[in-house]
């Protein structure tokens, strides 16, 4: 013969499950898109950097700026799901020339896509400069190809 207290126990061991469930789902969850927030804020950023770096090389020999600037495009425009990317370029001298020795700053900045549900350091905001000596510097600007 069965307990009418133990039909009751069991009823009270569901209510605490389902409260518990209640309680760690929105935390489980919280954390999952965080994550995946994240990885796509730091992919983001590693291909804005990745982006600037290679423009800069392809700077430092002398490659033609509207070519570099269009694969810079290219590349930043797969991570950067808030919007265009802008790629900039200074020459850092007194001309803003390129000259053999003197430096050139590439700088590609873009938005990072945003879930909002953490916030993202400036608000997602991404601004990645590298530098390059210019080794190279040919009498006609090299074709990207």
């Amino acid at each position: 013969m069965r307990s009418p207290l133990r039909r009751y126990e069991r009823r009270g061991e569901a209510g605490a499950t389902a409260l518990e469930y209640a309680l760690v789902v929105p935390i489980l969850f919280t954390v999952m898109f965080g994550i995946i927030q994240y990885g796509l804020y730091f992919w983001s950023t590693s291909t804005a950097a990745a982006s600037a770096r290679e423009a800069a090389r392809q700077l430092s020999v002398g490659t033609d700026w509207g070519c570099t600037r269009a694969q810079a495009l290219a590349k930043a425009s797969g991570a950067a799901f808030g919007g265009t990317p802008l790629v900039s370029r200074t020459y850092l001298n007194a001309s803003n020339t390129a000259k053999v020795g003197a430096h050139v700053r590439v700088t590609v900045s873009m938005k990072a896509f945003d879930l909002q549900l953490i916030p993202l350091p400036g608000d997602g905001a991404i601004t990645e400069s590298v530098e390059a000596r210019v080794a190279n510097l040919p009498p006609a600007p090299l074709d990207c190809a």
